[in-house]
């Protein structure tokens, strides 16, 4: 180890390494012995300045009254002076004060407004800031120029916006009538649910061409009975109730729609369960009756 010690301090890249430690070391030392020396040398100038300002104010002070008041009436007409100045300078001090405050004011307010927007001409010169409208889009300036809107010395700040499609709204047409003829769209209400229309032309409500919105909602519980209320008095004759004037078939649905002469649709009749029961009780009986008769009989099926 003390071999390996004594080769590395005489490889040249450590001499050189510890060569500049020592340069900076003596560097420092210098710029301290020269600090202490320039404070030395100012502090004695501020002794030596002091001391003569006190002997020349002693031998003025010892010829009396002659030179005392001379001095003192420059003294004082200098100090009312600057007493004079003091005020006006603080003075100035709060109306610059207020005038600074007036300034940052209308500087936050103009900052707190939206620019005006503007529609861009060209061959106009635009300001910093300035925001204008072109083709349906919105750019504001980035510097001061008169350059058209694509170039860099403008941002882009919302694209022009593409057309959308007519829109369409439900029509609400109230209760379901059968005279009347509902475009697409149009909502009515049957049976205590409400519909929409599909097509133009729907047809029957409801049906295929009508969809349901909102379904008609079940009958709640049953409250209680209440109290006996006063006989009233008796009222007027009613209207005539409403009658039948015509049937609307739904052979799809195997239903018939009572129109009523107020215009109204009645309750529809469902006859999917008489068919039904026809076949069964008519319809399904018959074929069996043939088919046994058929299997008495071979020569009725001869001529099949």
């Amino acid at each position: 180890m003390r071999d390996f010690d004594a080769q590395w301090s005489k490889c040249p890249v450590e001499k050189r390494q510890r060569e500049l430690r020592e340069e900076r070391e003596r560097e420092r030392q210098g710029r301290e012995l020269r600090r202490e020396e320039q404070l030395q040398s100012s502090q004695s100038w501020r002794t030596w300045a002091i001391g003569l300002i006190d002997e020349r104010i002693d031998a003025a002070l010892h010829l009396g009254g002659m030179i005392c008041k001379p001095v003192g009436a420059v003294i004082g007409g200098e100090r009312k002076y600057m007493h004079g100045q003091h005020d006006k300078i603080r003075a100035e001090i709060v109306a610059l004060r207020d005038e600074l405050k007036a300034t940052t004011a209308k500087l936050h307010e103009r900052l707190a407004r939206l620019p005006v927007v503007k529609e861009f001409q060209p061959e106009t010169v635009y300001y910093t800031g300035d925001v204008v409208v072109c083709d349906g889009a919105t750019y504001q300036a980035k510097r001061d120029t008169g350059r058209p809107v694509t170039s860099d010395d403008w941002i882009l700040l919302a694209r022009a916006g593409r057309d959308g499609r007519d829109g369409l709204t439900p029509n609400l047409c109230g209760t379901f009538d059968a005279r009347q003829t509902y475009a697409r769209f149009d909502t009515v209400e049957c049976d205590g649910s409400s519909y929409i229309a599909r097509r133009d032309a729907p047809g029957l409500c409801p049906g295929d061409d009508w969809r349901l919105l909102a379904k008609r909602g079940l009958r709640g519980p049953i409250g209680e009975r209440g109290e006996r209320g006063r006989t009233g008095e008796r009222g007027a004759p009613g209207e005539d109730g409403p009658e039948i004037i015509s049937w609307i078939v739904d052979p799809v649905h195997y239903r018939l729609v009572p129109t009523l002469s107020n215009g109204k649709q009645g309750t529809a009749i469902e006859l999917r369960g008489l068919f039904e029961r026809f076949n069964e009780e008519a319809v399904l009986i018959a074929v069996d009756a043939a088919m046994k008769d058929a299997a008495r009989n071979p020569k009725l099926l001869a001529g099949l």
